[in-house]
């Protein structure tokens, strides 16, 4: 599963247009996902995302900023970013998970590293 959360809201005090306080304007995001290891081979792998996404203004739906959950705000930042912009974030970070879980490739010097 991938762990959606909210960094950081970025608001305009007030907006004399509407007639409200507090508006958010953009979404600072973070997604990742890990792969932890059985008791016996120890370790966690971890892999994340970071964004900003701009938000739309409120129209008739207006969420006050101290009514805000993290939940809503993850919401309107994957709505932002739109549902195939989210799932090729989140196949990238399964690809990057995959191969730190089961590498192709490696690096190394055999005559400084102790071999492969």
């Amino acid at each position: 599963m991938h762990d959606w959360t909210v960094v950081n809201l970025k608001y305009l005090l007030h907006d004399q247009e509407i007639l409200k306080y507090n508006i958010v304007q953009s979404i600072e995001w973070s997604v990742s996902k890990e792969h932890v290891f059985s008791e016996e081979e120890h370790g966690v792998f971890r892999v994340e995302r970071h964004g900003t996404v701009e938000i739309a203004s409120p129209g008739e739906i207006f969420v006050p900023f101290e009514s805000i959950t993290e939940v809503t705000a993850v919401s309107w930042a994957k709505n932002a970013l739109g549902v195939e912009e989210v799932a090729r974030i989140e196949a990238e970070l399964d690809s990057e998970l995959a191969l730190l879980i089961t590498p192709t490739h490696g690096s190394g010097r055999p005559w400084a590293d102790g071999g492969v």
